[in-house]
């Protein structure tokens, strides 16, 4: 049970870098990867952790959690963004200092090392530094991730709170992109072949006879097993892809699933998978010919 209010993100901000929609693709056929969610970034918020830094004047603490998150050979880029407050006191150029931390000593406080230097123009807003071999090595030694410190050199306030935003959805964060996409794979229904008690969406066998629906051209094979898909798909866990369980979470969520404007969205067995079949015909000029058809096959059944 959260005991505390989940940290935000400034998603107006960050949907003109990250958050912008994937170019449409038209797709032929239904692939298994499709299936699957890819992770394309990571958001880890960070935790206030300036009580523990040895030198805290003008100085912001922050650890994130990065272990176990992603694999470090999957980090394309790691950015780490912090809300830089106003003052009208501040000077024209600003001077900050980044540094990883590490545990000193003296009553185990953190002390800061590996310094890079960012010199901005900007008086207040989302400052954006580039931590990604921080970040990696973090992942690659998980107990040499003490966190980080910004100091703000020049600054006229000297406490951190009054240079660097602690507000819920001000937050310093670590944005990662990854270069491929860990998949996240979300529920659907599992193919299955009909029997005599099978009521949901299933596969049924069907032969047919080339030469009995007009097709006497084909001389090989004379008939093909190319199935169908017949049952419902009523229930809401009856869902073979993404867009399909979307759809089944909505009509299930009405108080009468069953009534006539909901009962309409309910998704069609139909084919989720196909097996392509080489036939050999006759063409208009008499001569024999093989070609490889594909998606002549039905192979599985899913609500879609």
């Amino acid at each position: 049970m959260l005991t505390k209010p989940i940290p935000l993100l400034p998603l107006q901000e960050l949907q003109r870098s990250y958050l912008k929609d994937e170019p449409k693709y038209r797709h032929n056929r239904i692939h298994a990867q499709n299936f699957y969610a890819k992770t394309v970034q990571l958001f880890i918020m960070g935790k206030d952790e300036t009580h523990k830094c040895i030198h805290r004047k003008s100085a912001g603490c922050y650890y994130f959690d990065v272990n176990g998150k992603v694999a470090p050979y999957d980090v394309a880029t790691a950015e780490l963004w912090i809300y830089k407050l106003f003052n009208h006191n501040d000077p024209y150029i600003q001077t900050f200092f980044f540094h990883e931390l590490e545990r000193g000593n003296r009553n185990n406080r953190r002390r800061p090392r590996n310094m890079r230097r960012i010199e901005t123009k900007m008086k207040y807003g989302w400052m954006k530094i580039d931590v990604k071999k921080a970040v990696l090595r973090w992942l690659h030694k998980p107990h040499k991730n003490e966190g980080v410190s910004i100091v703000c050199k020049g600054c006229q306030r000297k406490d951190y709170k009054q240079i660097f935003s602690t507000k819920n959805d001000t937050m310093p964060f670590i944005v990662i992109r990854t270069k491929k996409g860990r998949r996240h794979r979300y529920g659907r229904s599992l193919p299955q072949e009909c029997t005599d008690q099978t009521t949901e969406c299933c596969l049924a066998p069907l032969e047919i006879d080339f030469n009995a629906i007009g097709w006497s051209g084909v001389v090989a094979p004379k008939k093909l097993r190319a199935n169908y898909c017949t049952g419902s798909c009523h229930e809401v866990y009856q869902a073979h892809g993404n867009h399909s369980q979307l759809v089944q979470d909505y009509r299930w969520s009405h108080s009468n699933p069953s009534s006539q404007s909901i009962r309409e969205m309910t998704p069609c067995c139909s084919p989720i998978s196909y097996r392509s079949q080489r036939l050999m015909y006759i063409d208009a000029n008499g001569a024999y010919r093989v070609v490889l058809v594909p998606n002549l096959q039905a192979t599985a059944c899913g609500c879609l």
